[in-house]
């Protein structure tokens, strides 16, 4: 039985998504599709519009056999943290034969030749990319900037969309742990996903406010099932004041323990919330040509459900890339850096049989109650879920259930 995982958010689901995992059944002629998705909190720096069981049920719905959750150290992490806990986790279930990713560019030669590139970076390069963020640039500006030089602007332009990106970050963790799984690049058609994804968030927040009924292109974009979900989405200013609260309990240099936080970055957090009053306005302040948005609002999410810096017994082996190349001298991550103590089941097709190889052959435990889980291996996600539930009732005065009264989504 050939089995394909997808590393995906949906958030939310959208009729790119659908398309997405249809090419990825085709391309790789799978016999099931195993979905790794983010909780309750994005990559991005944001909440998911609605719980990771809503969407778990869209996924369902859209084709997908199973659906686990991706550890939120990682869900919230840079796109080569992302990539590298999604691929660990695939890995970590022991059947799954390939990954399919959307991109921009759906040209596997040349996303693998930037990923190699990109693991064993020429010395040159690496001095361009420090001087041009010695001026001031952000990493992203100073890796086009340096790329462009040494390459090509054409070569460059791979990394100017984001799931090109993406892609090749899950080329480079499957290099950096020897992975066996098979790539597959799904053109994205029509409009980017991020581009579609974020036009349904920034309407659904016009909706919210009461300034628009939903508009004939977002119910188009969406199918039936997903769009109904979307309901009581939750957005970064739902989290306010449980942010700014905790801001008011810790010093600049209590903010260096969490994730993705450097000292500039902690001193300019802590001097914009005296006087920021939402979620929103604070990373706006806090923005500078040294640190992209997504990197302080990843933070931010860092210090809001607590995900403080973490190191292995072996210091070196954990590596958590605050950019996409790993800093000049950085031990390469390790094969077991990234694997899961255990994975969460979100949920599953009925009658499926993917489930049973997967409980049958997975190299982790696979949870389906918390209370089984191996001691404090789920603490971080209990938290994080704990906190979007405290949001989601502020807001909506309705309950969410709690990790412990919450078992998989049967469709």
């Amino acid at each position: 039985m050939r089995i394909t995982g997808i590393i995906a958010e949906y958030n939310p689901l959208h009729n790119g998504h659908i398309y997405h995992m249809s090419e990825a059944r085709r391309l790789s002629e799978a016999d099931g599709i195993v979905a790794v998705m983010s909780g309750n909190f994005v990559q991005r720096g944001e909440p998911a519009l609605a719980d990771k069981y809503l969407r778990t049920k869209a996924a369902l719905l859209a084709g997908a056999d199973a659906v686990f959750e991706l550890p939120v150290r990682y869900a919230c992490g840079s796109a080569g943290f992302f990539a590298a806990g999604g691929v660990a986790a695939l890995d970590s279930l022991a059947v799954v034969d390939g990954i399919a990713f959307g991109c921009e560019d759906a040209d596997l030669k040349a996303l693998k030749s930037m990923a190699a590139f990109l693991e064993d970076e020429p010395e040159e390069y690496k001095k361009l990319l420090q001087s041009n963020m010695r001026r001031g640039m952000n990493f992203a500006k100073a890796r086009s900037k340096a790329l462009s030089d040494v390459l090509s602007p054409s070569a460059s332009s791979l990394l100017d969309k984001p799931n090109n990106i993406l892609a090749i970050e899950y080329l480079r963790a499957m290099s950096r742990t020897g992975s066996k799984l098979t790539p597959y690049a799904v053109a994205r058609t029509g409009k980017g996903h991020n581009e579609s994804a974020s036009f349904i968030r920034k309407e659904l927040e016009k909706i919210q406010s009461g300034s628009i009924l939903p508009s004939p292109s977002l119910q188009s974009m969406l199918p039936a099932y997903a769009l109904e979900d979307l309901s009581c989405p939750l957005f970064s200013d739902d989290f306010s004041g449980l942010l700014l609260y905790r801001l008011r309990l810790l010093t600049a240099d209590e903010l260096t323990r969490f994730e993705d936080i450097s000292p500039e970055l902690a001193n300019s957090i802590k001097k914009a919330s005296a006087s920021a009053h939402s979620f929103s306005e604070l990373a706006r302040a806090v923005s500078s040509r040294a640190f992209t948005d997504s990197r302080i609002r990843r933070a931010l999410i860092h210090i809001l459900i607590d995900l403080q810096k973490k190191v292995t017994a072996d210091k070196t082996a954990f590596v958590t890339p605050s950019s996409l190349s790993v800093p000049d001298g950085a031990t390469p991550v390790c094969p077991q850096a990234h694997k899961p103590e255990a994975l969460r089941l979100l949920g599953f097709r009925r009658g499926t049989k993917v489930l049973r190889l997967i409980q049958d052959a997975a190299a982790v435990p696979i949870i389906t109650k918390p209370a089984d889980a191996p001691d404090e291996c789920l603490t971080e996600d209990i938290l994080a879920t704990d906190i979007y539930r405290l949001a989601f009732f502020e807001r909506y005065k309705l309950p969410l259930p709690d990790e412990y009264r919450s078992g998989p989504i049967i469709v």
